[in-house]
């Protein structure tokens, strides 16, 4: 009867670790974790990896990450940021991001409060490509994959035209697609989201709640 209980609390054991780790590493249940805290962190070529340095902009934890499968947990604020690009690199690595708002400033709790993480355009004026988050992916067996969670994306100035999203592939290239507690304000057609494919490329949405 004691073992049986044991077992059982050992289950229940598993399965809340393997719930937690869904949570925050939403494609295998397995991945590295970066850290953003745009009050206390500071930009460098190694900032991220560790809780006690944390990157101060997303962009430089991005710049940072190597390929496969990371999580960058934000601790709540406002970040002013440009272009956050995932680009497809070939299989089996593939490159895989997730984009988690909602940390407290040490990162021991989150909450998956919308109003928590505000992400708002930096260079309103660039003709180029001005976009929020971009998910891309060209060629054969070509892969990426981006999870945008618990936070605003949110336009403030007058005539921007910045897109809050963009998803393109081509030429076989695959591209997947999460957003979960995301609020997109201030942006308007056509500069909300655009969705890009052709000659034999897959993009996919999945687990959409906002």
């Amino acid at each position: 009867m004691i073992l049986r209980s044991i077992e059982e609390k050992m289950i229940r054991k598993i399965l809340s670790l393997t719930v937690l780790s869904l949570l925050f590493c939403p494609f295998s249940g397995s991945c590295l974790e970066y850290y953003v805290n745009g009050a206390t962190g500071s930009d460098s070529a190694t900032c991220g990896l560790q809780l006690t340095a944390p990157c101060k902009t997303i962009r430089k934890a991005l710049d940072n990450i190597p390929n496969g499968e990371v999580t960058i947990k934000i601790s709540r604020g406002t970040y002013v940021e440009d272009h956050l690009g995932v680009w497809g690199v070939n299989a089996p690595d593939g490159r895989n991001v997730a984009f988690e708002g909602g940390w407290n400033s040490d990162f021991s709790s989150h909450s998956c409060n919308i109003s928590g993480t505000t992400v708002v355009p930096g260079d309103t004026t660039n003709p180029g490509w001005p976009v929020l988050f971009h998910l891309s992916a060209s060629g054969n067996n070509n892969q990426a994959a981006m999870a945008i969670k618990c936070m605003t994306l949110k336009k403030i100035a007058s005539g921007d035209i910045t897109q809050a999203i963009y998803l393109g592939s081509e030429q076989q290239g695959q591209t997947e697609l999460t957003i979960d507690h995301v609020r997109i304000t201030g942006f308007s057609d056509p500069y909300v989201a655009r969705f890009f494919s052709r000659t034999g490329g897959n993009n996919s949405v999945r687990g959409v709640s906002t």
